[in-house]
């Protein structure tokens, strides 16, 4: 399995982005191998170099994704792309994240892993969000894809959405399937039902419409993905933070 630390090695002389970094790999897991890849994560966050890390990361359970074979991803949040080079660089080869990586290579099969960019966000970012809707698109457009986005929250009838909309650009790890992304948009909620009653909504509302005819013309949708958190360890990077 490609690892973490020889992944982001490549790129520590070469990037230093300033803007939060999320960096997304995902994998798929038979059943009776999803609790050696929980107790994987556990362990590496409570060693040393997990404490050291200046970031935050996301185990999540993929519910839905169309065709990809992915069942499961970690995110790990970071303050900028130098600090998860940095980070990186010193755990390698340090025994927990040997371990860590002995075990994924052991129960898990790669499947793809991206880099993004955040830029901008809407909407109430909470720490309890735990339900993600990730949608995957190309823009040939991206200021047009931000403005339909601010048209579209500050709508009237957008003004109770309870989540948080989140916009990153990704030019690490951008094939998808036959395609190429350009921007990931995000969206966060505190529960399924919270989910659902505002997707019920929100989807009878002109302004809905109008936002999806607005970006015909610059967007080509890729595909969108149902995710759950099934651990958090957010100690040194939080939602709210990274949304800033």
């Amino acid at each position: 399995m490609k690892t973490l630390t020889a992944f982001i090695f490549l790129l520590t002389t070469t990037l230093g982005w300033s803007a939060p970094t999320h960096f997304n790999m995902q994998f798929a897991v038979k059943p009776s191998g999803v609790p050696a890849v929980v107790k994987a994560v556990q362990d590496l966050m409570s060693s040393e170099v997990g404490q050291s890390m200046p970031g935050g990361l996301h185990l999540n359970a993929i519910i839905a994704n169309g065709t990809s074979p992915a069942t499961h991803e970690i995110v790990f949040l970071f303050p900028s792309m130098t600090s998860l080079a940095n980070w990186s660089t010193s755990s390698r080869g340090q025994p927990a994240m040997q371990a860590f990586q002995a075990s994924m290579e052991e129960h898990a099969s790669p499947v793809g892993e991206l880099i993004g960019s955040f830029g901008r966000s809407w909407g109430t970012p909470s720490n309890e969000d735990r339900v993600w809707v990730a949608t995957r698109l190309y823009a040939t457009d991206a200021v047009a894809v931000v403005a339909a986005l601010n048209k579209l929250m500050s709508d009237r009838s957008m003004k109770n959405f309870p989540g948080n909309i989140g916009i990153s650009s990704v030019a690490l790890g951008n094939q998808h399937g036959e395609d190429m992304m350009s921007h990931m948009i995000f969206v966060g909620y505190e529960s399924a039902e919270e989910m659902e009653d505002w997707t019920d909504y929100y989807t009878t509302q002109p302004a809905w419409g109008e936002y999806l005819q607005s970006l015909e013309t610059v967007v080509t949708w890729l595909g969108t993905e149902l995710v759950q958190n099934a651990l958090v360890f957010d100690g040194k990077m939080d939602v709210k933070t990274f949304t800033k």
